[in-house]
């Protein structure tokens, strides 16, 4: 009922003993308790409104520091709001609620609109409509879509425990898959386990192990495997107790680089394969398609030290050594060629246990060195143009005797021998020996033996024979003074006709002839034909004879002669015919007619046309 009269005594000065009740608990006034009531008659707080308060700016100010400012009370169980939130006479649009069922507090939009969070008054974080949650974005794409700006540091999660982990689960997950942090590292889990770490110090990458040593390190036996893009191959890699490997599933393996391929084992380098594709086992710049500073060791059937080749160098010799089984079947070293079809190769050389050394022959029958071949047989040479780079080298130890033996057909056809220092060839019956400058006939095996052997047969002659000593030739009795024949020559000369007292002059014809020497012994054949000597006085001689005559005792020498047109001395006057007179010791030659019982006298110079002196005559010249 309304109040419709007031009494004295309830609007006193001081009514603090009287409470004041209007419209029976409309609006009521607690006195002891300093309380209004609206619609409720027992305030629990300065104003207590029991129903629906609408205020505009409404100002609730708390009456000291730490005193609950205002409480809101609904009586309801479920999701009764506290607070509601709309525009004047507007439908409702946002609300704080609570339900007593769950002890929860429900905030948000009652419409089709974000809830945004504040602070200095600019907006912070925002909820969408559709559920998203922005920090520092007002449009989230995601669930969660958070947005630092320049900061690097997008978010940060913190534990107090060991661990910092983000679980990430689907609508299938049952078991813990999480990443985080666990003291500087960074683990990812998975099934409740860790999988993989970096390492915050180092970098490292770990799988399957905690502590990586490497960038990427793979543990508990597992691999690391790249596929194809189809998936259809893959390339494996992974260790074991034993190895170390290199897998694929079926394709070959390619290693690439641009500069060269290192291989190292225990932290040291131990092939490479260079850019030209050089490959150096033990060597950084090999020069070669295979370069290696040990010995290359090649092991047959039977993997054993025992039954194996090697390829070694000691410093001073390359060394090919092949192993046999035993010491009663040591190694054999074999030399093939490939046949024209690829199939087996062809056995071209073989050097067996015993040191015997077939070419073209495996059947050795124990000789050092067996060659066989149908069509050009063994040509042994060198290319170098050094001096000292020889072909062959053949060395007889100790003992003198054969070095080279020469057989045809199996049967000995003669040797290359050695004896006393010096070399021989042998037919078996007779041999040559070289001995410093001499070539000496010699027996069989290089033995002394005189008049033996001959040069030459008169079906099997020498073409010519060039010297540059003599022929010495055997005694033949008499005072000997050589047995030398030194010398031999055939030439021509030029002969000049003048006078003792006035040379006069020549014209016309010819003048000279040919010669022959052999040894000291000079022949000449003299020529002048239709000569014409003018001016000339006194006695006629011939100048040009090829060689120096040096006669016995200081005298000349004689020969026979034939003239025509030359006046000579008269046969009636008792005169001989003429004959050629050479001087001991020049080259000049006279003409001289003697006498019975009478001196010689020479022929004097007769001045005309149409001379003619045929003639010949020998001499001995020390020249």
């Amino acid at each position: 009922m309304a109040l419709t009269k007031v009494s004295t005594g309830m609007l006193s000065a001081d009514a603090a003993s009287v409470d004041l009740n209007i419209d029976a608990g409309t609006l009521f006034i607690d006195a002891s308790a300093n309380r209004v009531g609206v619609a409720n008659t027992s305030p629990a707080t300065a104003l207590d409104v029991t129903g629906t308060v609408t205020a505009d700016g409404l100002v609730v100010d708390g009456a000291s520091s730490g005193s609950t400012v205002a409480t809101f009370t609904s009586n309801a169980l479920v999701n009764t709001p506290l607070l509601v939130f709309q525009r004047s006479g507007g439908a409702v649009a946002g609300k704080i609620a609570y339900d007593d069922t769950n002890t929860a507090i429900t905030f948000g939009t009652t419409t089709n609109h974000e809830v945004r969070f504040l602070t200095n008054n600019t907006e912070k974080m925002q909820l969408t409509a559709d559920g998203n949650l922005g920090i520092g974005t007002s449009s989230p794409a995601t669930a969660l879509h958070v947005n630092s700006g320049t900061a690097n540091n997008v978010a940060t999660f913190t534990s107090t425990d060991a661990y910092a982990l983000i679980k990430f689960e689907d609508n299938d997950t049952t078991t813990e898959t999480a990443l985080g942090a666990l003291d500087n590292d960074m683990v990812f889990r998975v099934g409740a386990a860790e999988r993989m770490r970096i390492e915050g110090a180092t970098g490292n990458v770990g799988i399957g192990i905690t502590d990586p040593d490497q960038a990427l390190e793979i543990g508990a036996g597992g691999k690391l495997k790249l596929s194809r893009a189809d998936n259809a191959r893959s390339l494996q890699l992974f260790a074991d107790n034993d190895f170390g490997t290199i897998e694929t599933s079926n394709d070959p393996i390619k290693i690439a680089s641009q500069v060269y391929t290192r291989f190292d084992v225990n932290g040291t380098e131990r092939m490479r394969i260079d850019a030209s594709g050089n490959v150096g086992i033990g060597v950084s710049a090999p020069n070669e398609k295979l370069e290696s500073s040990g010995a290359i060791r090649v092991l047959g059937t039977t993997t054993t030290s025992a039954n194996s080749g090697t390829l070694s160098f000691n410093g001073t010799l390359f060394n090919i050594e092949s192993r046999g089984p035993d010491t009663s079947n040591r190694g054999t070293i074999g030399f093939y060629q490939a046949t024209s079809n690829g199939g087996s190769g062809i056995q071209s050389m073989v050097l067996d246990a015993g040191g015997n050394l077939g070419i073209g022959n495996s059947g050795l029958a124990y000789t050092r060195l067996a060659v066989t071949n149908s069509v050009v047989g063994a040509n042994i040479e060198t290319t170098s143009s050094t001096a000292g780079h020889e072909a062959l080298i053949v060395n007889r130890q100790n003992s003198d005797g054969v070095a080279i033996a020469i057989n045809k057909a199996g049967a000995a056809v003669g040797n290359i021998g050695v004896r006393s220092g010096d070399i021989y060839l042998s037919n078996g019956t007779k041999s040559l020996m070289v001995s410093g400058s001499i070539v000496l006939p010699r027996g069989a095996s290089g033995e002394q033996s005189s008049g033996t052997v001959s040069l030459g047969t008169p079906n099997n002659q020498f073409s010519d024979l060039y010297l540059s000593g003599g022929v010495v030739f055997g005694a033949t009795g008499g005072a000997v003074t050589s047995k030398t024949l030194d010398d031999y020559e055939e030439g021509e000369f030029t002969l000049v006709l003048s006078g003792t007292v006035a040379a006069g002059t020549n014209a016309g014809g010819s003048r000279g002839g040919f010669y022959t020497k052999i040894g000291r012994l000079v022949t000449c054949q003299i020529m002048v034909a239709n000569t014409e000597l003018t001016n000339a006085t006194g006695v006629l001689k011939f100048s040009g004879l090829p060689f120096t005559p040096a006669g016995y005792a200081s005298r000349g020498f004689r020969g026979v002669v034939s003239t025509y047109g030359q006046n000579l001395f008269s046969p009636a006057d008792g005169y001989f015919s003429p004959a050629i007179d050479i001087v001991n010791g020049s080259t000049d030659f006279y003409l001289i007619q003697t006498k019975d019982d009478g001196n010689w006298t020479n022929v004097l110079v007769d001045n005309q046309s149409g001379l003619y002196f045929e003639g010949c005559v020998s001499y001995f010249t020390n020249d």
